[in-house]
């Protein structure tokens, strides 16, 4: 037994040599978690697994390995890639410019990898990201295992520490001895008893030693208060934006909280960095990770350990230790970015009907010493879900017993290139008439059931639903169900309208309603026809066979313009009978009327000379016109309408201006015919001209001196293409200046401003309040409108006293023009306000008399409605020519002479 017992012992020896010899060999690398099988969409770029966590527990980074995706049973329809950040700049985000791979550091990029040349995961290659080798120098003495403090500063007598708002974001505030919200923040060391000891300590994470600084031992001089010390300082190291230091630490209860302390000091750059500030009881061994934000050569780590009296009993005491400080870009939060990034497409659109499904993607990762591992999942290439082809209803009838016939096919296809009915199987799902059909599954045929049979009953349920489900055997996306409705038939006498047809008719004349109705099945009894307008008779058909069609056929006529729906309703005495109903559109239309004589075409008369238009006119069905004519110039209206009792009428009219007259007649009467005008009848009017030797001016009338308080004038060169402005602002009335764009060349022009004194007796008042009214001529009557000139516009100003008095809304003002023996207010604009004045402009189609007025600020205005009746489908006042109509144009045309003729004298 002793022999067994000593062998035994031996093998048990051996056995633990050979385990310790290959223990470095059975290191597992990287670790991964949080990866789940994966269903992506063929023809989608699609990330593989967004939750995917890679970890390297040894601490050693990924610098120098790589980390790889290999798709199992791979087609060159399989492309792996790099999903590229739309921000890469942001902290870790991964980002690919050509086959370089970055991360983001918060402010730039760095380069952490390559994409293999080789295994560019394109055309179903496996991907490979080749890690670039990490550099950055570290303090000295990065992981203690000197044994010693070589290249480390102590300092085991700290009175204070620096307050940073990441200090006293962990501290209690504290008053008395007593935690304290509103209390003071304990950092300093006063009247504390403590002993700081920095030293080397083999309770190390990596490695043998580690750094370890304590204050066990120590008494704070109040309770719930703090003492600090002691701290290291690294020596000198240098590193780059972007890249990355890692170190491990823990801090222990040695006799109440601890506190720890780390920073990072940049020298160079003149400032530090809190990378954290912890309290608590006690805290295991954790990686810190420190980005460096910006290129420094003379870096240094600064670490301080505190205590915190969390007991209140004034004994405290806390030891922290540091270890294993390394320079590392590729870190486990990189490679997991980078592994969450990693994306698949299936390129094609499987026009064979099918996609490759189901396989197994491995990652590899190799870490910065060499040690691989990996780990795998599934993925699923699914293509689109199955497509009906087929409609969406079927009917049959109540009394239906064949159970043979196909009532409906279900058509489905793949959606990935196959037919109907290929790798498609159909089954009914749901519905409410779901168990009154059997469906095929090979070929979608739909047929009645022995239930179907016996249920079916149009007085219980006129229509079923029926869900049939296609199915391509994919594991995801495989199904898709369309909805059927099954219409159910009665199979009684039904009732049918016939030549039910939209009618038309003039008012007065007679027209037919003929409309049928049919019984189908069986007799209907007490069948009639009924309208649901009072003055068409209703039918009584009494009883129809079966197959029967009876009529109900009248002649009617009704003498009121009207266009009314009539609802004709066909009804039976039988309960069980179905009855029907039609709409039509009866239309009594308004009769036309036919014009008889036109007014003579065109003449020619001198200005002031009465002229009579004279037209006739009948009915359209040759009956005498009775209504209405009112004369229109140039389309619309003028003067009083008239009563027309014979179909004929008369009207006179005098222009005194000369020029071209539109004239016609226009007939109507609003309850039973359409308007109606006559042909145009041109009137011209002859227009007198005078010139003398040299140049041609052109100049409006003068008025009666008797009835003008002022008079301004302006002389202008008109020249086609050319803005031209009239200055008048010299003078005593309102309008400062009369400006355009003239299309033509008319040579000299005489701008006339006359005031009147007063409103002429002919012409009668505008609404609002008269502030100034005037006649404005810009060369002979029409010579200036918009025929031969764009963008006419009146400057005037209007005085604040005025306004004042009057109580004047000023947004009211504008100026209007008298022209078609009708007030027409202007568009106006308020331009400025200036010492007394309020300045405006006015945009005009032509001259003649205006009048600027306003509104006062209560008042209400109202339109007041015109003389004439109103008379439908008026166009809009066109702009026409205007010739002289005023007496002294001749005395002004010599005044204009003369002035000419000293401006020539003076060139």
């Amino acid at each position: 037994m002793g022999r067994i017992f000593n062998k035994l012992v031996l093998f048990l020896t051996i056995f633990s040599v050979v385990l310790a010899t290959l223990a470095p060999a059975m290191a597992t690398g990287p670790s991964y978690s949080g990866l789940s099988n994966v269903n992506i969409p063929e023809q989608t770029v699609t990330i593989i697994d967004s939750d995917v966590t890679v970890t390297n527990s040894d601490g050693t980074g990924f610098g120098s390995g790589y980390i790889e995706f290999n798709l199992s049973n791979s087609t060159s329809y399989d492309d792996l890639g790099i999903q590229s950040s739309g921000s890469p700049t942001t902290s870790g985000a991964i980002s690919v410019t050509g086959s370089n791979v970055y991360v983001g550091t918060g402010s730039s990029t760095v380069q952490i990898g390559t994409i293999n040349s080789t295994y560019d995961g394109q055309d179903g290659q496996k991907l490979r990201i080749d890690f670039i080798t990490e550099s950055g120098s570290v303090p000295t003495n990065n992981d203690f295992e000197s044994g010693d403090l070589t290249g480390w500063t102590t300092d085991t007598s700290i009175a204070t520490v620096p307050s940073t708002s990441e200090l006293l974001a962990i501290m209690y505030q504290t008053v008395d001895g007593n935690p304290d919200p509103v209390g003071g923040y304990d950092l300093d060391n006063t009247g504390d008893t403590i002993t700081q000891v920095a030293s080397i300590d083999t309770n190390a994470n990596q490695g043998t030693y580690a750094l370890k600084l304590s204050n066990a031992g120590a008494h704070s001089t109040q309770a719930y208060g703090y003492v600090w010390g002691p701290s290291a300082v690294s020596s000198s190291f240098t590193a780059d934006a972007g890249d990355k230091i890692l170190f491990d630490w823990m801090a222990t209860n040695d006799g109440d909280w601890y506190v720890a302390y780390a920073l990072l000091i940049d020298n160079q750059n003149s400032g530090s960095t809190v990378l954290f500030a912890d309290q608590g009881s006690t805290s295991s061994w954790q990686t810190e990770e420190v980005t460096v934000t910006q290129n420094s050569n003379d870096l240094q780590f600064k670490f301080i350990v505190g205590s915190y009296d969390a007991s209140g009993g004034q004994a405290v005491g806390a030891t922290m230790r540091i270890d294993n400080i390394r320079a590392m870009l590729v870190t486990d939060s990189v490679v997991t970015s980078l592994a969450r990034s990693i994306t698949h497409n299936y390129t094609d659109g499987s026009p064979s009907g099918t996609v490759t499904s189901g396989r197994t993607l491995t990652i590899n990762a190799e870490d910065a010493d060499s040690e691989l591992s990996s780990t795998t999942t599934t993925l699923f290439v699914y293509g689109d879900a199955p497509v009906f082809n087929s409609g969406t209803t079927f009917t049959l009838s109540e009394n239906e017993t064949n159970q043979t016939m196909v009532f409906y096919d279900a058509q489905a296809n793949n959606s990935d290139g196959g037919s109907d009915d290929q790798d498609i199987t159909y089954s009914i799902t749901g519905g409410d008439g779901q168990s009154l059909f059997d469906i095929d599954s090979d070929d979608g045929e739909v047929r009645l059931n022995s239930v179907g049979v016996n249920t079916l009953d149009y007085e219980a349920k006129t229509s079923y639903s029926l869900e049939i489900e296609a199915d391509d055997g994919q594991a995801v996306n495989g199904t898709t169900t369309h909805t059927i409705t099954v219409n159910v038939t009665d199979v009684i006498s039904t009732l049918s309208i016939g030549n039910v047809n939209n009618i038309t008719c003039d008012w007065g004349r007679d027209f037919n309603l003929n409309h049928s109705i049919l019984a189908t099945a069986d007799p209907a009894n007490g069948v009639s026809l009924n309208y649901n307008v009072s003055w068409i008779p209703d039918g009584n058909q009494g009883v129809v066979d079966s197959g029967d069609t009876e009529w109900h056929n009248q002649t009617l006529s009704n003498s009121t313009v009207q266009e009314i729906s009539v609802l004709l309703n066909g009804t039976s005495t039988d309960s069980s009978a179905v009855n029907d109903s039609d709409i039509f559109t009866l239309n009594i239309t308004n009769r036309d009327i036919i014009i008889t004589s036109d007014p003579e075409p065109s003449y020619s008369v001198d200005p002031g000379t009465l002229v009579w238009i004279n037209a006739s006119a009948k009915g359209e069905y040759n009956e005498t016109f009775v209504g209405n004519a009112v004369l229109t110039l140039n389309g619309n209206a003028i003067g009083d309408p008239k009563t027309v009792t014979d179909g004929n009428v008369s009207f006179n009219t005098t222009r005194s201006a000369g020029g071209t007259y539109n004239f016609a007649v226009m007939f109507y009467n609003t309850s039973y015919y359409y308007n109606t005008s006559t042909n145009r009848s041109v009137l011209t009017v002859n227009v007198p001209e005078e010139s003398d030797s040299h140049n041609r001016v052109s100049t409006g009338p003068s008025l009666d001196p008797a009835t003008v308080s002022s008079t301004d004038t302006s002389v202008k060169y008109v020249m086609g293409g050319t803005p031209v402005k009239f200055d008048l602002s010299g003078g005593d009335d309102p309008v400062m200046a009369i400006s355009f764009d003239a299309k033509d060349n008319e040579g000299l022009i005489v701008s006339k401003v006359q005031v009147f004194k007063e409103r002429p007796s002919d012409v009668p008042a505008p609404q609002g309040s008269s502030y100034s009214v005037m006649s404005i001529d810009v060369g002979a009557s029409g010579t200036i409108s918009t025929h031969n000139a764009d963008n006419i516009q009146i400057r005037f100003k209007v005085s604040r006293e005025w306004i004042e008095e009057n109580n004047i809304d000023v947004s009211t003002i504008r100026m209007s023009r008298y022209h078609g023996e009708q007030w027409n207010d202007l568009p106006t604009h308020q331009e400025r306000e200036e010492g007394e004045y309020i300045y405006f402009y006015a945009e005009t189609p032509g001259f003649s008399i205006f009048e600027v007025v306003g509104d006062e600020v209560a008042e209400t205005t109202e339109q007041v409605p015109a003389s004439a009746p109103s008379v439908e489908e008026l166009a809009e006042e066109p702009v026409e020519e205007e010739t002289p109509d005023t007496p002294g144009f001749t005395a002004f045309a010599g005044i204009v002479f003369v002035s000419l003729a000293f401006l020539m004298r003076r060139k």
